[in-house]
């Protein structure tokens, strides 16, 4: 699965079932707000399916 922002922020995604079986999205954060490396596991992102596809419903531009 690809999901992109502007600035390119986060990495190493991937799509988990969670306990309640919602499709969610995680990933790690690449930069903050300052430009400087995070590293840090994102918080779930919802997913949904569109024509059978996953698409993750927010992916901010700037995380922290």
């Amino acid at each position: 699965m690809l999901a992109v922002d502007t600035i390119g922020s986060h990495y190493g995604g991937k799509l988990i079932e969670d306990r309640f079986g919602r499709l969610q999205f995680l990933a790690f954060s690449m930069f903050g707000r300052d430009g400087q490396f995070i590293g840090e596991l994102t918080d779930p992102f919802p997913v949904s399916l569109e024509s059978g596809l996953p698409q993750v419903e927010t992916l901010p531009d700037h995380p922290k």
